[in-house]
């Protein structure tokens, strides 16, 4: 619903664009494609995300990442058409490579200063690394990453001039979560009681997994000055699982919000944006209570000097249950240094803490996450960047502690 988080991304690489590639279009009569390359080799010290040093897996990653954009600019409105495929080869464990795939489509029409409408369409073949989601303490007990797909569509209509004195937002969504079948035969322990007079091999065990959402929201805006405004947000989320044949009461659930907020640019030295509320997460089945409670969300780029910012971001968000509970309560806080050295080389140091209550589980983790990256603007259409991860995660269950690092190098090729 809130795109601020984009927003606030934009303006830092705005910020830093001279180190950015300045691809070179194909003109193809009114559409302009623009293909590119990003090759990686990472190292990840503990692939599986595992507590027990015993299982731990460390693997050498290679990733190759070719991405397609079509896209056609004319008197204001945007039609644009984005592919990109990732395919990633683990050495140390063949069993843990993946290809993934995005398709996405997205118009933007300017009809006339006071009117404009968006649409989307996406389509996402992604996968689940083992260890990661609802695998996270159980990486070993699968044989291989858990394929998903999304699909997802979205409208935005915007009444009202960009410089009025007020104007709306109104937003609708859609979204689908659909799973790859897993089956006893696809894991790696033997289930002996699956529970409903059910045999083990007649369950998919990522059927209850899927669902389907639908939002609608709007956002009232309210000019203060030249560069500042207030802001309403107004969102309903409706979600719908599939039945989980080993709990009598699924996961159906409404999930609505108010915020109240205020955004600004350029003011001074810092650009931003603060929102508070309240979200209210309802579920059909009375024996699950509901997650409500205040949630905000917060983005501050303060830019002292002008090759160097700070990014500092906070939320708290309800999010989706991830095998355990109702739902996950998300606080999350971090901290981005963006420095540019020279023209072409630049560093971002990231400190990041999140904490995630499991909702009717009892389950609570403190994550942290730390990394240095930097990058180097070879040429007009070369950069090459390498960064140091390290992710911590303690667990009131220890059964999902983890802690690991990964080190990567990439390399970005344009025309």
């Amino acid at each position: 619903m809130f795109n601020n988080r984009q927003y606030l991304c934009a303006m830092i690489l705005m910020s830093f664009q001279a180190s950015a590639v300045e691809p070179n279009a194909i003109d193809l009569g009114g559409f302009d494609l623009i293909p590119s390359l990003v090759i990686e080799q990472s190292f990840d010290s503990n692939i599986l995300k595992a507590q027990d040093a015993n299982q731990e897996i460390d693997s050498w990653i290679t990733q190759v990442k070719p991405k397609l954009e079509l896209e056609n600019l004319y008197q204001g409105d945007e039609y644009r058409l984005f592919y990109e495929l990732n395919s990633a080869y683990f050495y140390s464990s063949s069993d843990d490579n993946f290809t993934n795939q995005v398709l996405k489509g997205e118009i933007k029409w300017v009809l006339d200063r006071y009117n404009r409408f968006n649409v989307f369409v996406d389509y996402a073949i992604d996968h689940e690394r083992r260890g990661e989601g609802y695998s996270i303490g159980f990486g070993d007990y699968y044989q291989q990453p858990t394929q998903y797909t999304v699909t997802q569509a979205g409208a935005l209509y915007s009444y009202g001039a960009l410089s009025a004195l007020a104007r709306i937002d109104i937003k609708a969504k859609v979204r689908d979560v659909s799973w790859e079948s897993l089956y006893e035969s696809d894991l790696n322990i033997d289930i002996l009681d699956a529970g409903n007079g059910l045999a083990p091999d007649q369950i998919d065990f990522t059927r209850w997994r899927e669902y389907s959402m639908n939002e609608v929201g709007a956002t009232f805006f309210r000019k203060l000055t030249g560069k500042t405004q207030l802001t309403a947000d107004l969102i309903i989320k409706n979600f719908n699982y599939a039945d989980d044949p080993f709990q009598a009461d699924n996961l159906d659930s409404k999930q609505d919000g108010f915020y109240l907020g205020v955004e600004w640019e350029s003011t001074g030295l810092t650009t931003g944006y603060a929102k508070l509320g309240y979200e209210r997460k309802s579920f059909d089945s009375s024996a699950r209570g509901d997650a409500s409670g205040v949630r905000w969300l917060v983005g501050v780029l303060w830019t002292p000097l002008t090759y160097s910012n700070f990014d500092f971001s906070t939320s708290r968000q309800t999010t989706e249950q991830k095998g355990q509970g109702n739902a996950i309560d998300n606080t999350y806080i971090g901290l981005r240094w963006h420095h540019k050295w020279l023209n072409r080389l630049s560093t971002t140091l990231n400190l990041a803490s999140s904490n995630d209550k499991y909702e009717g589980s009892g389950r609570e983790d403190d994550n942290g996450i730390y990394g240095i990256h930097a990058s180097y603007h070879m040429r007009r259409n070369i950069d090459v960047a390498a960064g140091v991860n390290y992710i911590d995660r303690d667990s009131n269950q220890n059964l999902f502690d983890y802690s690991g690092m990964t080190f990567t190098v990439s390399l970005l090729l344009t025309l």
